[in-house]
């Protein structure tokens, strides 16, 4: 599947900083696959998940069938951190992919921080 680049970004996910993450931030990676999970799995997928992983598009269709798969294969956010180092280069791009979106942030604050 997919191109010379697509193999090229595959290289390019740091698993020390994901795991990083999932340590640093495990609501906010709960949140994030959560969102994108429920967005996968609506009747309006079409439009409601995007962006989408551009990774997962091959000749300007998306591949949700692949992308649900992978997800539908996913245990608890723990389970998950855990397994990191066993997942295919692939399925590591993808959980990279949504837990640090480029477009925004998400990240925890204190409640009386809140207001």
């Amino acid at each position: 599947h997919g191109s010379n680049k697509n193999i090229l970004n595959l290289l390019m996910v740091d698993l020390a900083n994901l795991v990083r993450r999932f340590d640093e931030c495990p609501r906010s990676c709960d949140v994030l696959l959560t969102l994108f999970h429920c967005a996968l799995s609506s009747y309006r997928r079409s439009t409601v998940c995007e962006p989408f992983p551009p990774f997962f598009i091959e000749n300007g269709e998306r591949d949700f069938a692949r992308v649900e798969r992978i997800f539908n294969s996913f245990k608890s956010i723990s389970a998950m951190r855990d397994d990191l180092p066993s997942y295919t280069p692939e399925i590591l791009q993808l959980i990279d992919w949504v837990v640090n979106p480029t477009e925004f942030t998400l990240r925890e604050m204190p409640v009386d921080e809140v207001s």
